[in-house]
């Protein structure tokens, strides 16, 4: 959260890693922008990593971790993530 000088707020991202459904979390990124908690959300993934082993050789991995990340405004954060864990 940022220190926001007098009524000015600002904005925070809420990331949740290794997501195995990402169709489990449709429904709870559906609640929160109706009831205006939310001002972004998305599901990022990566498919395809590549890195250089010991022999400095590139190795490509084929890779499915899903990330989910949301942006809420900073006063919305605490009740964002009770929604979360219930």
């Amino acid at each position: 959260m940022c220190p926001c000088p007098g009524q000015g707020k600002g904005q925070s991202q809420i990331t949740l890693d290794g997501i195995e459904d990402p169709e489990e979390f449709n429904h709870f990124v559906l609640a929160l922008f109706q009831k205006n908690m939310a001002i972004e959300a998305s599901f990022q993934a990566q498919m395809q990593r590549y890195y250089l082993n010991a022999q400095d050789q590139i190795v490509s991995e084929e890779t499915h971790p899903v990330s989910l990340k949301i942006i809420v405004s900073d006063d919305k954060v605490n009740e964002v993530l009770s929604n979360l864990d219930a």
